[in-house]
Parts: C-alpha cells; sequence; structure tokens
C-alpha cells in the first residue's frame, strides 16, 4: 500500500461552501441580548445585597 500525497487525498477538513451560514435572526440575538444584561444585572444586585446584609471587612 503506498502512501498517497496531500493533495490525493484531498482536504479532510469541511469546506466553507458545505455549511451555510445561518441567517441573522435579530429577535434571537435581542433575546440573546437582553438574557445577558439580565443575568448581569441580577449578579450585581446580590452582590449589592450581599455586601449589605454583611459588609466585607478589610482585615
Amino acid at each position: 500500500m503506498t502512501a498517497k500525497s496531500e493533495v490525493e487525498m484531498g482536504d479532510p477538513r469541511p469546506q466553507a461552501d458545505q455549511f451555510p451560514a445561518r441567517p441573522f435572526k435579530p429577535q434571537k440575538a435581542a433575546l440573546v441580548v437582553t438574557l445577558l444584561v439580565f443575568v448581569v444585572w441580577m449578579a450585581y444586585l446580590t452582590t449589592v445585597y450581599l455586601h449589605q446584609v454583611s459588609p466585607v471587612r478589610p482585615v
């Protein structure tokens, strides 16, 4: 069995045209951004609340 060169074997990686770009959905993008902002905002409020309940004292 002879070893074939890369040119004869072909590139095993999938080509770009095999996977067409997904259409951009502004509704889905807006939902993702809204959820991200919501999570960050809730984390911020939780941090502020916890610091009020038991403030972190410098040693």
